[in-house]
């Protein structure tokens, strides 16, 4: 950076507005990543999501295709992502203490806000996801 900059240095100030660029990026991911999801099981995004199941199908598509990008081509249609849902755990090991952690992070997350399924509210909480995952 410091180097694209022409000096030695490099402020506070432009540093901050790296690492907003950088976290609206990931945001910005993010959010793709959840209407990919959406489209994988053929939902759309103006229409809210009328169960939990469904809700699970979704936010479990997301974290396989953050967590394993190739999967966002191979496994694009709902058809095929419940059958590597079967299997996953053999392409991540750690899954089932995955789903769990996200389960968890589901329930606490969503004690802070409405229980609307919309796609603003999912939007919301795979944002929220995304920033606490590295930390898992």
């Amino acid at each position: 950076l410091a180097e694209k900059l022409g000096r030695s240095t490099v402020s506070l100030r432009e540093l901050a507005v790296l690492a907003a660029t950088v976290e609206d990026m990931v945001h910005g991911d993010a959010i793709e990543m959840l209407k990919m999801s959406y489209y994988t099981h053929s939902l759309s995004i103006e229409e809210p999501i009328v169960d939990d199941v469904t809700e699970d199908f979704v936010l479990k598509t997301y974290m396989i295709y953050a967590i394993m990008p190739w999967t966002q081509a191979a496994c694009n249609n709902s058809e095929t992502i419940k059958a590597f849902l079967l299997e996953v755990h053999e392409s991540y090991p750690g899954w089932n203490a995955t789903v769990q952690w996200l389960n968890d992070m589901k329930r606490t997350l969503r004690s802070q806000e409405a229980e609307v399924h919309d796609f603003a509210s999912m939007s919301w909480l795979v944002q929220q996801i995304s920033n606490r995952f590295g930390h898992f």
